[in-house]
């Protein structure tokens, strides 16, 4: 691995009170974890509302991390969530894109809004706002592959 390669390395850490940032010796936070962000539901399952309202939030705990990041920055996890939902969307390669991402989110809220639809595939609140905040961080932090593994 070249220099610059290292250099651009940032290790994705979601935990249940906070995302953490890796990055060289730096540690980059934002208090947006998934057991906080499930708490922000009002329904189970969330409703389009609870996501809406959740995402703004989401994006304004996101924004200051983006300045943080180096240009390029290459995202690394381990995560045992973000394996859980590489298996559930089918993913098995060594990275998990934005528009993976999406499209199974976008999936997801159209079951939110048919209950017996998502009766069948029931996913717990921590599981969806885990999706949510990686969903908005994606997007709002330039992240084109989560690469799976470190």
């Amino acid at each position: 691995m070249t220099d610059n390669s290292v250099s651009k390395r940032v290790i994705w850490r979601l935990h249940a009170d906070k995302l953490m940032l890796l990055h060289q010796n730096n540690v980059h936070t934002a208090m947006l974890g998934y057991q906080m962000v499930a708490n922000w539901f009002n329904h189970t399952p969330p409703s389009t509302l609870d996501i809406e309202y959740a995402i703004q939030s989401i994006e304004d705990g996101l924004s200051p991390l983006r300045a943080a990041l180096p240009e390029g920055a290459q995202f690394y996890s381990d995560d045992v969530m973000l394996n859980e939902l590489s298996q559930r969307m089918g993913i098995f390669k060594r990275e998990l894109t934005r528009e993976q991402v999406e499209s199974d989110f976008d999936a997801l809220v159209s079951q939110l809004n048919r209950p017996m639809a998502f009766a069948s595939a029931p996913l717990g609140q921590q599981a969806i706002a885990y999706q949510l905040v990686l969903r908005e961080a994606m997007h709002h932090l330039d992240m084109a592959v989560l690469n799976l593994g470190i």
